[in-house]
């Protein structure tokens, strides 16, 4: 029984970030940085999920084909802690160079990529 809450959930996550990839890939790009950010976010909800499979297949093969079901749980909860640690030690840096800035013209607020410029001495 297990198993099938597992597939659909599985089912349903492709689904709805495969839409959410079309959608956006269909959609003329009005320029908002939320458009990029969704598209980006469902393709690496994606990537993540399918290498925490990939990985965790990988390992239960290789090693875990006698060993108890609590270390393969112990196991499979660490490698979704590393992946998460790793997605948030590569948005941190994103984070760091988001300001807000208000619109003179509407006087609305908005929260803005601004990185700094390279200069390259010669």
């Amino acid at each position: 029984m297990l198993s099938f809450i597992y597939i659909f959930i599985f089912m349903i996550g492709m689904i709805a970030n495969t839409v959410v990839v079309w959608v956006n890939i269909q959609v003329k790009i009005t320029g908002y940085d939320s458009h990029c950010y969704i598209l980006n976010l469902a393709i690496m909800d994606l990537i993540f999920f399918l290498t925490c499979m990939s990985v965790d297949r990988y390992l239960s093969i290789t090693y875990f084909t006698s060993t108890s079901s609590h270390r393969k749980k112990m196991v499979c909860f660490i490698l979704c802690v590393l992946v998460w640690l790793l997605a948030f030690c590569v948005s941190v840096s994103d984070t760091y160079y988001l300001k807000s800035i208000t619109s003179v013209s509407n006087n609305e607020t908005y929260c803005r990529s601004f990185y700094p410029e390279h200069s390259i001495k010669k």
